[in-house]
């Protein structure tokens, strides 16, 4: 996040960069843990979506 000041009095702008997983690790979830399946009994089913980045601009008068 950063802050600027606006030459107009009480003004300012801020800036704002925002990052999840920026490592891109993998992150599973939702683990098959029915015992009628014995084949698929402990395997993950899906994972987390990979790196989100964002930015945004805020000007405050």
């Amino acid at each position: 996040m950063k802050n600027f000041k606006m030459p107009f009095e009480g003004h300012r702008l801020q800036f704002r960069g925002e990052a999840f997983n920026a490592l891109n690790h993998v992150n599973f979830y939702k683990p098959s843990l029915n015992v009628n399946t014995p084949a698929t009994f402990g395997e993950f089913q899906s994972a987390y979506p990979a790196r989100v980045v964002q930015a945004s601009l805020r000007y405050s008068f």
